[in-house]
């Protein structure tokens, strides 16, 4: 979702205008365009954001499961040069601008920017208009409305401003992000896999016999997110606790299974484990599937530290198995 007009209205992306207008798609018939952020993201006055992805093994013994990735994400919002002098006063001095009001129900939001008769016959060798632009795309689909509510807030703070040629980029001093909005960045970049299972026996399973089920040291991994721009910085942390399992056929399922359940070893005792599957029915073919039960929390340069949300849908992991049903026979003689 990019929220900001096109340059034939990019000045009036203040709060109440933005409240009004949403881009998410293609031009349409109401005269604004979708900028996607894509466009803007490896220009050189728009901020990022570095984002930082470890993964680390939570077993005891368990090592890092692989060396830390770096990517970048662009602010949520941000200023970026949109109008000309000459452009910016026709648009207001033609009437444009108070049509463009009572089409959208505008208000004093479509009042002009403070001396933009100043600079009506600048051209790009004295300066242009920078504007406000939002823009969802690092901003998790499943929490909008705060992502509306900041984009609102910004836009009253941050009116159309001209920036003289030579002066410095106005993001370099507009632009200050929170923790609390960071952490928005990071849950974008969190990602939790589903668990790669092993399992014992590693052939076929045998009726009324637990078959062991844990998920791999690769798997049974802590996900970390941090989001930094300049001192500032948040912090996903998602570490899985336990694993849950279930059976396409009649089975006894011991889903106790904390830590990801118990690798197995040679010479432990059959019912050595909280995290089983015993198969009441011999099949060609059953499915054992599981999920990561995760506990999540963030953390802020701040020194905030709340829990969040689990995943509601987590990943599903998932192994098929044939079960043998072993015949014993008992002649009543006495064992040696």
């Amino acid at each position: 979702m990019c929220r900001s007009p096109r340059r034939t209205a990019a000045l009036l992306t203040v709060s109440t205008l933005a409240a009004t207008v949403l881009l998410a798609g293609p031009a349409g018939a109401d005269g604004f365009d979708s900028q996607p952020s894509v466009q803007h993201s490896n220009n050189t006055y728009v901020p990022r954001i570095v984002v930082t992805v470890t993964r680390n093994g939570v077993r005891t013994g368990a090592t890092t499961t692989g060396a830390p990735s770096t990517s970048y994400a662009h602010p949520p919002c941000w200023y970026f040069p949109s109008w000309e002098g000459p452009e910016l006063f026709d648009y207001y001095d033609s009437g444009q601008a108070s049509r463009d009001a009572r089409h959208y129900d505008g208000g004093p939001a479509w009042d002009p920017p403070a001396g933009y008769q100043d600079h009506k016959g600048d051209g790009l060798d004295k300066g242009q208009w920078w504007s406000g632009m939002c823009s969802s795309e690092y901003w998790p689909d499943d929490n909008t409305r705060a992502f509306l509510d900041y984009a609102d807030q910004w836009f009253a703070g941050h009116p159309t401003i001209w920036v003289a040629a030579g002066e410095p980029n106005p993001n370099d001093a507009a632009i200050v992000i929170p923790p609390e909005v960071l952490v928005h960045i990071a849950e974008g970049f969190l990602t939790l896999p589903a668990p790669t299972l092993a399992h014992n026996p590693t052939g076929n399973s045998v009726v009324n016999l637990p078959t062991w089920v844990w998920a791999t040291d690769e798997s049974f991994a802590e996900q970390r997110v941090r989001a930094q721009f300049g001192a500032n910085w948040a912090e996903v942390i998602a570490r899985p606790v336990g694993l849950r399992l279930s059976v396409d056929g009649p089975a006894r399922v011991d889903s106790d299974c904390a830590d990801g359940g118990t690798p197995y070893r040679r010479g432990t005792a059959a019912r050595g484990t909280s995290c089983s599957v015993t198969f009441l029915k011999s099949a060609r073919a059953r499915t054992v599937s599981a999920t990561l039960v995760w506990d999540v929390h963030w953390e802020g340069s701040d020194g905030t530290n709340e829990p969040l949300d689990p995943p509601v849908a987590p990943e599903v992991g998932s192994f098929t198995t044939q079960v043998d049903e072993v015949q014993t026979v008992v002649d009543g003689t006495p064992a040696r």
